[in-house]
């Protein structure tokens, strides 16, 4: 699945850079919860890494994915 964000595509199942188990091929570095197009959310909550707080950075974009809407830090 990809995000388009302000300044950049970012995909929401790839590895992030700081990944804190990136030998470990069943975690996510984000969790999605809900729809597509609808409440889509991106967070740590589940089975994920040490990496981060559930936020992301795409260029120079940093911020959350919650309820389907882009929230910059």
């Amino acid at each position: 699945m990809i995000c388009v964000t302000p300044d950049g595509d970012w995909y929401i199942d790839s590895r992030t850079r700081n990944c804190g188990s990136p030998n470990d091929s069943k975690h996510r570095c984000w969790v999605r919860h809900g729809t597509e197009g609808g409440t889509l959310r991106v967070d740590k909550n589940g089975l994920t890494c040490s990496a981060d707080a559930g936020s992301l950075q795409c260029g120079d974009f940093h911020g959350f994915l919650h309820n389907g809407e882009l929230y910059s830090c």
